[in-house]
């Protein structure tokens, strides 16, 4: 049966903050992340969802007189489908938005394995759909002349306008609107934060508050992965898309070299480059092939095979990089991503620190290396990564050198699809330990 698994981003807490234009939005959202100290904390501003405008709607902004303090400028549909992508745990994709053009531009920012979201904007709390989606909602209250000083110094700054067009706007659009639109997602706030970053003590309880949150939805995953682990019989075999390496004495010696304390660096370094071309080449072979035809310098027509598919091959830093060399060997044009997956040292969670894939990932044949597999916790989230990025679980090799049984388990269990080459299966768990005798720390 298969089981559903969800990374940690999954479900991300998402918090909204709105208030008048120049209230202190974006610095109260900057001053939470700051506060909160953690990798996977974004900021995503209201600003990129303004619609891109008509010719005559842009010749009226660029004299200043088109209403962008309205609900109507903003493309909300957009916006809440970005929202659900994001809350799914996928992939979003951000549109960008030019002031200087009063366009959005052609490229477009990603989003991706955020485990909270803030989203600030005079219409935060605005629109039905949104407040579905949020886990706190927050109104700032700041005073008007505040507001309006604040309004003048960042048009002038950063969107192209003199200080004739900035009043002119505050004055036809944005102080109406706010008593129009603005004001009245008061009443939708769970916090009221007066006075902006100013007020210390607010900022405090809405940064408990979410660690409260980032720690219960940790306890969850957590107990997740230790129920992937649990009811098998001990002597159920693993399914027939696990391969692991014929027990050669060639191969046994290999291992015996890597697993002696007493082997040089050298040597083991040596040794374990052979056995990843190894590993490397058994997956190759659950590439995808197509028929061709050669002819041979005896003039001989040679029925033959090549790859279908181009290849892209992605390291699990930093132990993958002790597969590199095989792969080189093997397969010497592969594009190459990193994925940075480390495990929490409280808890023991797998956390993404970072993410570089090859932009043809999702029509390409894919080899994951690995080179040892303990809980499977972080194997889980390599493999999530790339589906959640558009490659089907069947063009997906995972090869690792040491796997231990119950993380073979977890991962056959979630991806039951995933074909996966494997040098040595051990019974018990043991720590990670290959990447400090191949580097040397």
């Amino acid at each position: 049966m298969v089981v559903h698994y969800s990374p940690p981003w999954a479900n991300t807490h998402i918090i909204g903050i709105a208030g008048s234009s120049g209230s202190g939005k974006t610095s109260l959202a900057v001053r939470i992340v700051s506060a909160l100290n953690l990798p996977w904390v974004v900021i995503l501003s209201m600003d990129s969802f303004y619609k891109s405008l008509k010719p005559e709607e842009s010749a009226r902004a660029f004299k200043n007189e088109y209403d962008f303090d309205a609900p109507s400028s903003i493309d909300f549909d957009v916006l809440v489908e970005r929202l659900r992508d994001l809350k799914q745990g996928r992939k979003a994709e951000i549109p960008v938005y030019s002031f200087e053009k009063h366009q959005r531009v052609e490229h477009t920012t990603t989003i991706y394995s955020c485990h909270v979201l803030i989203l600030e904007g005079i219409f935060a709390l605005y629109d039905p759909r949104v407040l579905e989606l949020l886990d706190m909602k927050i109104f700032v209250d700041t005073d008007a002349d505040v507001c309006l000083a604040r309004r003048l110094a960042r048009d002038i700054k950063y969107r192209g306008r003199d200080i004739h067009g900035a009043i002119k706007q505050w004055t036809a659009f944005v102080k109406p609107n706010f008593e129009l639109y603005v004001e009245p997602q008061k009443k939708n706030a769970d916090i009221m934060v007066p006075r902006g970053i100013e007020n210390s003590i607010a900022i405090d309880m809405i940064v408990k508050h979410i660690q409260r949150a980032l720690l219960s939805k940790s306890d969850e995953h957590i107990k997740t992965l230790r129920a992937l682990g649990q009811g098998y019989d001990a002597d159920e075999p693993l399914p027939a898309n696990v391969k692991v390496l014929k027990d050669t004495p060639q191969l046994r010696a290999m291992h015996t070299i890597l697993h002696d304390e007493e082997t040089t660096r050298e040597d083991f370094v040596f040794y374990f480059d052979r056995l990843a071309t190894l590993l490397v080449e058994r997956g190759s072979d659950h590439l995808a092939f197509k028929p061709k035809e050669v002819q041979t310098p005896q003039g001989l027509t040679y029925a033959g095979l090549e790859l279908s598919k181009d290849v892209s091959a992605v390291v699990i830093l930093r132990s993958g990089g002790t597969l590199e060399v095989g792969l080189r060997r093997v397969v010497p044009d592969a594009r190459i991503g990193r994925l940075l997956i480390q495990s929490n040292a409280r808890t023991g969670e797998p956390e993404l620190h970072y993410q570089n894939l090859p932009s043809s990932l999702a029509k390409d044949s894919v080899l994951v290396l690995d080179p040892q597999v303990a809980t499977g916790a972080g194997a889980l989230m390599a493999v999530t990564v790339l589906k959640d990025h558009g490659v089907d679980e069947e063009r997906i090799v995972f090869v690792t050198y040491l796997a231990g049984l119950g993380g073979l388990r977890r991962l056959t269990k979630v991806f039951p699809k995933l074909k996966i080459i494997v040098g040595k299966i051990q019974e018990g768990f043991e720590r990670r330990w290959i990447d400090e005798r191949y580097f040397g720390s």
